[in-house]
């Protein structure tokens, strides 16, 4: 390949977005990633908390305050 065939004539350089490069290709299907065993998430012994019981309390609430004509004016 000639010297002249490699550079791009002065000006294409601004037209060349480099489509030619896989890198950026966004429709590439991805590559998977490495499998490791150190990133998965690993069960903790006492399994999921399951067994658990759980006490649930209704929250004491204020009650609306009604408008009436008094209250509103």
């Amino acid at each position: 390949m000639s010297l002249s065939q490699r550079l791009p004539a002065h000006g294409d350089d601004l037209d060349d977005y480099g489509l030619d490069d896989d890198l950026d290709n966004p429709f590439a299907s991805p590559t998977p990633p490495p499998e490791s065993s150190s990133k998965k998430r690993k069960e903790p012994p006492s399994g999921l908390g399951i067994e658990e019981e759980v006490s649930v309390q209704k929250r004491v609430r204020v009650p609306n305050v009604k408008l009436d004509e008094e209250r509103y004016l």
